[in-house]
């Protein structure tokens, strides 16, 4: 990371902060001793709208997380909540990253202006992985992520883009019109990049303890990908080694994408009320995967081995685009949304 100094925000947005996790503490405590499970889902409503009232918008995600009937998932979100709790009442202690990491999970983001003054900045030929979109329907945003590797150093990116819900435009946007240029105005957009491309730029991260968030600085003209082989691919073990690692270094990191090589897929549970689930098989080791796109994922690949890029949260991985022996492309609508209530993924 950068070790240019980023000047940090006014401390009353802090002290407002610190009162919000205060409150949430106590308010932990008191869920604990009458019983998580028995907790009415309303509960965390008035939590997350207290949050709000105290400006960390990025902890009230993460509490509406365990809005829900599922008690093991409730925990799990609940257990998540008092880390972040913890990290940010011991933050000045932290290392430069992890504190970077805690400020931008409660919701103190960097403008992209700082990034691009103090971010890390990286130059290499970048191929786009895969793009997904959700819908986080309690901030109201339409969420898109697009994953990006280096083909040279193997540097994972991830580039977020939010949307209010009802004035969502698709994404990627569509190519400006051709028309004389304005040397007084500001540059021409470029082309919007699909999934697939790959061209020559600078990613500017975001401080972390593991950078991931990214923006695109500059970036040459874009063309198609054409290898057989997608840079980082490796088997299952090795992912989770290296997922493990990012854990350790990022606790509050909630995805990461993976390329995974020569794999195979099986359906579980075919179902039209929720997404499909499935396995992916590699060698002796498998790990679930979940998307709304299994026919299309299973008539692509024909019980051939393949490469799949897809991310992983933690629990199950979600297909986002495949390499097979015809090229590489992304899995179903680009415009692919999972409504949901809780943090954005950096």
């Amino acid at each position: 990371m950068n070790s240019r100094s980023v000047k940090p925000p006014k401390r009353g947005r802090e002290h407002n902060i610190d009162q919000g996790v205060a409150l949430l503490g106590e308010a932990l405590e008191d869920l604990v001793r009458q019983g998580l499970v028995r907790a009415p889902e309303d509960a965390f409503e008035v939590l997350s709208r207290r949050l709000v009232d105290a400006q960390a918008g990025g902890l009230a995600g993460w509490i509406q997380a365990a809005a829900t009937n599922d008690p093991a998932v409730r925990v799990a979100a609940l257990g998540r909540v008092q880390l972040l709790v913890d990290a940010w009442r011991q933050r000045d202690a932290l290392s430069p990253g992890l504190h970077a990491d805690v400020r931008a999970a409660v919701g103190i983001a960097l403008r992209e202006a700082e990034v691009v003054a103090h971010g890390d900045h990286v130059r290499d030929t970048w191929i786009v992985l895969g793009r997904a979109r959700d819908v986080d329907l309690y901030r109201r945003l339409e969420v898109t992520r697009t994953w990006l590797r280096g083909t040279d150093l193997g540097r994972t990116a991830l580039e977020l883009r939010f949307q209010p819900l009802g004035n969502a435009r698709p994404w990627p946007p569509k190519p400006a019109r051709p028309g004389p240029a304005d040397p007084s105005g500001p540059p021409a957009p470029l082309p919007a990049l699909e999934v697939g491309a790959t061209f020559e730029g600078t990613l500017a991260f975001w401080p972390s303890a593991f950078p991931q968030r990214a923006l695109i600085h500059e970036r040459g003209p874009a063309t198609p990908w054409s290898g057989t082989r997608l840079p980082g691919r490796d088997g299952i073990d090795a992912a989770l080694a290296e997922l493990g690692r990012i854990l350790a270094d990022a606790p509050l990191h909630e995805r990461c994408c993976v390329v995974l090589g020569d794999v195979r897929v099986t359906l579980d549970r075919p179902s039209r009320a929720a997404p499909d689930t499935g396995t992916v098989i590699d060698g002796d080791l498998a790990l679930p995967w979940r998307t709304p796109h299994a026919l299309e994922l299973l008539a692509t690949t024909g019980g051939a081995p393949f490469d799949l890029v897809a991310e992983w949260d933690g629990e199950c991985l979600r297909p986002l685009a495949l390499q097979t022996e015809e090229g590489f492309g992304p899995l179903g609508d680009a415009a692919d949304r999972a409504q949901g209530g809780g943090p954005d993924g950096r």
